[in-house]
């Protein structure tokens, strides 16, 4: 509810069960969050489905999908982490679409947390040190090595120069593809009623994207 910049630091004031306390604290991170507000795709026709079309900030609990054939959109970590959870469900089908495939990397392999594998201080200084193009053949060659491309799965195959396509993280989410829990899709164009349209040309109804 207040902050205060002090001599040493900050005193913050928060409420908390109806009660208004005081910290001190040296240093304060405000951490809001990136994505703090849903934004729907862009979709044509979205808004004549005539099942339910919710945001991931309405995902709150899988079991009231069971027995429903769902669209996940998007590949980033809520979009995988939707997917695979609802896959682990046999009665329920998941299809899951994206605009652009990215290399998917294992929250734990070997027994080794992707942020000490990936996200360290190294990983910055080869960022900053090595050309563009040498960084993301490193990077490519390691990644494929450890978690494999995902069209060997089953999935969308990324372009093959790994900064172009970017990283996605997600314990289950290939292993569900590979067992054919998850179909891969391009993104949806056009949505009419309850059928989906896809930029092949195929279309398929839905429950709830």
């Amino acid at each position: 509810t207040g902050l205060e910049r002090t001599d040493d630091g900050f005193i913050v004031s928060a409420e908390s069960m109806g009660e208004l306390r005081r910290y001190t604290a040296p240093r304060v991170a405000c951490v809001s969050g990136r994505y703090n507000k849903p934004q729907m795709p862009r979709i044509e026709g979205l808004e004549s489905f005539i099942g339910k079309a919710l945001h991931a900030f309405e995902f709150t609990d899988p079991k009231i999908f069971a027995g429903q054939k769902v669209l996940t959109l998007g590949n980033s970590i809520s979009g995988l982490e939707i997917a695979a959870e609802l896959a682990k469900d046999p009665s329920v089908q998941v299809v899951s679409a994206c605009r652009k495939p990215r290399y998917l990397i294992q929250k734990l392999k070997d027994g080794v947390p992707a942020d000490w594998r990936w996200f360290n201080r190294a990983a910055l200084f080869v960022g900053r040190t090595l050309p563009p193009e040498q960084a993301s053949a490193g990077l490519a060659e390691q990644v494929l090595a450890l978690h494999g491309n995902p069209a060997d799965f089953g999935g969308l195959a990324p372009s093959e120069n790994m900064m172009e396509a970017g990283l996605g993280q997600c314990q289950d989410y290939l292993p569900l593809v590979e067992e054919g829990r998850i179909r891969c899709m391009g993104m949806p164009v056009r949505v009419a009623g309850s059928k989906v349209t896809f930029a092949d040309g195929s279309t398929e109804s839905f429950d709830t994207i």
